[in-house]
């Protein structure tokens, strides 16, 4: 059953940025509150030159059975473009990101495993991002991420697609899509499909 909705785009605090969390070791809101509180920043750039000390702060906080995949963008006023920096906990590569490590995206796409994404110079968020998770909505999963070499599957996604674009005004946020999933009820990444055959 839905448990509830998890929000995976998030503001960083009063900056120019956003933090994007994927995985059961995130714990988007206390991570982004733990930050904040223990350091200060007037901006984006001073965020990223602590952001080295501050992923091993998180890292003394973070257990080792519980992965995450982190994506921290902003606004840079110093290159005087948005600049995204990715980081990830999995055993495993992931976009050839190596393990613990910070990584400055200066191009392509970060998709942790969506399907079908074109690249970015292409990319185009209502055309490409829709097709890609409604795919992934309709493959089951392991609930459990592996961990404890628990087995439990099921569809992981759900409720909508949120979409953030930063600029040097702010950040502009919309939902790209919508799915009838209610709290309480099991995913069905179907039913749209099925309503839509029955006319």
């Amino acid at each position: 059953e839905l448990m509830g909705v998890a929000k995976h785009i998030l503001p960083l605090g009063r900056l120019n940025a956003v933090f994007v969390a994927r995985g059961p070791g995130c714990a988007p809101e206390g991570m982004v509150g733990m930050i904040c509180a223990e350091w200060d920043h007037d901006s984006f750039d001073g965020f990223l030159a602590d952001l080295p000390e501050m992923m091993e702060f998180y890292r003394e906080h973070e257990d080792d059975d519980f992965p995450a995949d982190l994506l921290f963008a902003g606004f840079s006023e110093k290159r005087r473009r948005p600049v995204a920096v990715g980081w990830h906990s999995q055993k495993e590569p992931q976009n050839g990101m190596k393990p613990g490590e910070l990584y400055v995206v200066e191009s392509g796409v970060i998709s942790f495993g969506l399907p079908g994404l074109p690249a970015a110079e292409e990319f185009e968020p209502a055309k490409h991002a829709i097709p890609a998770f409604e795919q992934a909505r309709r493959e089951k999963l392991n609930l459990w991420y592996g961990m404890g070499g628990q087995v439990s599957m099921g569809y992981r996604i759900g409720v909508g697609i949120s979409h953030a674009e930063v600029t040097e005004s702010g950040v502009k946020s919309a939902w790209l899509k919508h799915w009838p999933d209610r709290i309480g009820k099991r995913i069905d990444p179907f039913k749209t499909v099925q309503a839509a055959m029955a006319f």
